[in-house]
């Protein structure tokens, strides 16, 4: 048969169904999500999360189907090359300027005065409110408050909003070590002003910190700087288990859930861990700050890596893989069958002592 003028998806299809195995049958025997094999033969890549997760389940769809690696990973390529030239228009379905108008043009004599009279109402509003034209230079007249942190109950997601005139105490066991003393905005509202310790800083939202705490049992604290508004500041902290960490949790602080505690870490410099698998599975892991590793595992398969401050693991179908390390005694599971888990184990403080945790990632 020729299968020049199919594609990708339309050529998998056509091979699972040589082999005589229907999706469900597929999804069995990959341990890939139903959903999943349905997105790859129908072409569907934006499915995905990312593309690590397209290469991964069609490794694992390659193996079961028996086919050429090299020819169907071209054939993703090429697909994927072509959907790079198309043109914006047909992604987006972008209408010429000229037909709009022509189409909607009462609509926008109807629309336009009343923005305007909008727009001419908000600014005499915004005039007659802003505290900065009763009193000058004072952007916030309220009496500043002030909010207490635990330094060693802080979640990895933490996010705290405060006035810009207050101050935020950083705690241990109910004393405090260092404070952030809010000191109002910049030269412009997208500015705030603070002082931590004997230090003053002026920064944008966006913007992170680095302070060292050791005399509160840590080497490194963050401090970002997530928005900023005429009378509020969002913030968060950051906190690594000492300065020349080689792992960094804060490209996932966001999307971390499901924090547990592994074990005592205060006194092991490195792990070692032996991911084991029930049936044939993807595996990506990047331990420290190396370089990614992807790799298929067959059924009853293991494998084996090492890190010193912590790991992100990636699995294709996480409920047949299981974790374990001679530094901790319980067994982990990787997660759900038939769905791909993405978690990272990372060590963080916690009173005297250093934990290993375990997060999984949105």
């Amino acid at each position: 048969m020729d299968y020049s003028m199919q594609s990708l998806g339309e050529y998998l299809k056509t091979q699972r169904e040589a082999k005589g195995l229907t999706i469900n049958e597929a999804a069995a025997e990959t341990n890939i999500a139903k959903k999943y094999i349905e997105a790859l033969e129908t072409d569907e890549y934006g499915f995905f999360p990312a593309e690590m997760y397209v290469l991964g389940f069609l490794s694992s769809y390659i193996e079961v189907l028996e086919l050429d690696k090299d020819y169907v990973l071209s054939m993703y390529y090429r697909a994927i090359d072509r959907e790079k030239e198309v043109p914006l228009e047909a992604f987006y379905n972008i209408h010429k300027p000229d037909n709009f108008f022509k189409k909607n043009i009462k609509l926008l004599l109807l629309i336009v005065p009343i923005v305007l009279a909008l727009s001419i109402v908000g600014v005499i509003f915004y005039n007659n409110s802003d505290p900065r034209n009763i009193t000058p230079g004072n952007y916030d007249t309220k009496i500043p408050k002030e909010l207490s942190i635990d330094i060693n109950t802080l979640e990895a997601n933490n996010k705290f909003d405060v006035g810009i005139s207050d101050t935020v105490h950083l705690n241990e066991n109910d004393s405090t070590k260092n404070s952030i003393i809010f000191l109002g905005h910049g030269s412009s509202d997208n500015q705030i002003k603070f002082r931590l310790g004997q230090n003053e800083y002026t920064y944008k939202a966006g913007a992170v910190l680095n302070v060292d705490l050791g005399s509160i049992g840590l080497d490194n604290l963050a401090v970002e700087i997530l928005d900023i508004t005429r009378n509020t500041v969002s913030i968060s902290f950051i906190i690594q288990a000492n300065a020349n960490s080689k792992f960094d949790i804060s490209p996932y602080k966001d999307s971390i859930r499901n924090e547990v505690p592994i074990t005592d870490a205060s006194q092991i410099t490195s792990f070692n861990f032996t991911v084991t698998t029930e049936k044939p599975v993807w595996i990506a892991y990047q331990a420290d700050k190396e370089q990614e590793i992807q790799q298929v595992l067959n059924a009853g398969a293991s494998l084996k890596f090492k890190f010193i401050d912590g790991v992100r693991l990636l699995v294709g179908n996480a409920g047949v893989v299981t974790i374990t390390s001679p530094q901790f005694t319980n067994v982990i599971r990787g997660g759900t069958t038939g769905e791909s888990s993405q978690s990272i184990f990372y060590k963080k403080p916690n009173g005297e002592k250093i934990i290993l945790y375990r997060a999984q990632l949105k």
